[in-house]
């Protein structure tokens, strides 16, 4: 909350210029994950760890939301695909565990790193 209560003020003074270089930055660093993400997860061998490649992708593309977005994300699933209650709850307790530790796990570290890399544009 302080970091948000110490950009607020800054924003104030943000041209349009500066907004549509973040917005450049920022959609060239999205398709750069999207990129690594599909040649990671679908083309290498990696997705065999969770054994299907759809569950693959859609792990590491809930990754970038984080931890309460992940759970979310398979309870739509499990709510979408399954036709009765039974169904539902096996397709929670296969999925969820993969997906929340995911998000943490991305949340955690990954975003950290990226931080670190990313703290020279600004």
């Amino acid at each position: 909350m302080v970091v948000f209560a110490a950009i607020i003020p800054s924003l104030a003074k943000i041209d349009l210029n500066q907004v549509m270089t973040l917005s450049w930055q920022l959609i060239v660093a999205f398709l750069g994950v999207f990129i690594a993400t599909y040649i990671i997860m679908f083309i290498l061998p990696t997705w065999k760890l969770v054994g299907s490649k759809n569950l693959a992708m859609g792990i590491s593309m809930s990754q970038l939301l984080g931890f309460p977005a992940t759970y979310l994300i398979v309870n739509e699933i499990a709510t979408a695909v399954a036709e009765n209650e039974e169904e539902h709850e096996v397709i929670m307790k296969k999925i969820a565990p993969s997906y929340v530790i995911g998000g943490l796990a991305s949340v955690t570290t990954l975003s950290i790193v990226i931080a670190g890399y990313f703290v020279e544009f600004l």
